[in-house]
């Protein structure tokens, strides 16, 4: 049994084995699965596999017996691997933090142009919280390459995409590395799927990964490795138990103290607010014409409009659009990078649902993202969430 405890708003999950660790889940991240103080359920339980760590599935049992029986139903699945917190000492063995995170694996990486600017790619990386792999005969999504493409490629390349783009997952451990001696940085990934965009590329790579750095050190100042690496020079390497490199590895300390943890969602905030709360100009202009042009996003019984509407709880959406029949659509709008939208558009008609005391599945509620561009990957999220896309630049903004 995994052991539940509520404290303070937050739900406090104890490992079996309370050495390891906890989970420190707050209430809201429940919202979409159930209630907590819903007096219906009667009770609930939460477990996870050894394939998926940090994968919770949720059920519950009704109070009242159907037919002699316990009425079950399946409440989801969450996945709680950002909220881990460790009981450990803040400097830890890497394999000691594999432990911890039920990791049998982690991944050796390289930053560079074939062996060039080390230094100015991993500060990139450093201070955007990216990972990134690119080769120039890749021209879009790894994933929805062509065959002919592929066969341009050597093994190694195939597979290092196949390991960034399809293997990594959210919780994994990344080790970047500059030769074969000297350690950069720790980091934990915080997507499951990796993204692809050319204007991450002018700069950088074109597929990335958005990670946490737990712990990171100047390129002049790198941390010597306690074992050369053997001429690791590969730009990214799977590592577990019977590959090269775990004993060696492994014994490296990290400080989890060290790193400010700075989170992804953080960063997306300081981006769309754009140092200061201001709101940039490309996006109040979208919002304005969207709200203006509903028709433009299949919307044409329209009653009523809302922009910058408020909800009890202090979110505030970008357009909220009153149908005929007591409907609505909440609509956010994005300009270069759609994600934050998606899920907040999520969130949104969830607020609503509940603002109107509708289920919060209800189809009186839609939820709708404008942006000027979509990657395969969050179309492929808003898909499975019943989010309507559209991609919509202005005019005056096409040629930029």
């Amino acid at each position: 049994m995994i052991q539940a405890l509520s404290e303070r708003g937050t739900l406090r999950i104890i490992n079996r084995n309370q050495s390891l660790g906890r989970y420190e889940i707050p209430y809201s991240d429940f919202s979409t699965l159930f209630d907590l103080g819903d007096e219906a359920i009667g009770s609930w339980h939460m477990w996870k596999t050894e394939k998926r760590p940090h994968i919770f599935q949720v059920n519950s049992r009704w109070p009242k017996k159907t037919n002699g029986f316990w009425k079950k139903q399946d409440l989801g699945e969450l996945d709680a691997g950002r909220f881990f917190v460790s009981t450990s000492s803040s400097i830890i063995t890497l394999g000691t933090l594999l432990s911890e995170l039920n990791r049998n694996h982690f991944y050796i990486m390289h930053l560079s142009y074939e062996g060039n600017e080390r230094e100015r790619l991993w500060n990139y990386a450093r201070r955007n919280h990216l990972i990134g792999l690119s080769n120039s005969r890749v021209p879009n999504y790894w994933p929805s390459v062509e065959d002919q493409v592929r066969d341009q490629l050597d093994g190694v390349w195939i597979h290092q995409f196949d390991l960034f783009c399809k293997d990594m997952e959210l919780g994994d451990i990344v080790l970047m590395l500059d030769g074969c001696s000297r350690l950069l940085g720790v980091a934990k990934v915080i997507e499951n799927a990796a993204r692809y965009s050319r204007r991450f590329s002018r700069a950088f790579f074109n597929h990335v990964r958005y990670v946490d750095w737990i712990i990171t050190y100047d390129f002049d100042n790198a941390a010597i490795l306690p074992y050369s690496l053997n001429k690791f020079t590969n730009t990214l390497s799977r590592v577990d138990e019977e590959k090269r490199y775990w004993k060696e590895l492994t014994p490296v300390k990290i400080n989890l103290a060290r790193e400010e943890r700075t989170t992804k969602n953080s960063e997306i905030l300081r981006a769309r607010r754009h140092d200061g709360g201001i709101e940039s100009s490309d996006h109040r202009e979208l919002k304005e014409w969207i709200a203006d042009n509903p028709q433009s996003i299949g919307l044409f019984d329209v009653q009523n409009k809302k922009i910058e509407y408020v909800f009890p709880s202090g979110d505030r959406v970008d357009v909220v659009f009153e149908l005929k029949n007591n409907r609505y659509v909440v609509v956010e709008i994005e300009t270069s990078d759609a994600l934050p939208g998606c899920y907040q558009a999520l969130k949104y008609k969830t607020l609503k649902c509940a603002e109107l005391g509708l289920p919060i599945n209800s189809s009186n509620v839609q939820a709708k993202v404008v942006a000027w561009e979509f990657e395969p990957f969050i179309r492929n999220f808003c898909t499975r969430y019943g989010i309507m896309t559209h991609k919509k630049k202005l005019p005056s903004k096409s040629n930029q």
